[in-house]
């Protein structure tokens, strides 16, 4: 699992999994929201299938 930051208000899990998903196949892609207004908190999670990937997204 990967921490992304530095989202903008509006990101959503399909930018995210648009963005991640050149470096494999993702498991879950989540964007951390503030349950009051559903923004983005600016930050969020990208889990691979598999560790190759979640090492290629880092390097």
């Amino acid at each position: 699992k990967l921490y992304v930051a530095n989202l903008t208000t509006r990101s959503t899990e399909q930018e995210m999994t648009d963005a991640f998903g050149a470096f494999g196949p993702i498991h879950e892609c989540v964007v951390m929201r503030h349950s009051d207004t559903g923004e983005s908190r600016g930050f969020g999670f990208v889990t691979y299938e598999t560790h190759e990937a979640a090492a290629k997204a880092v390097a």
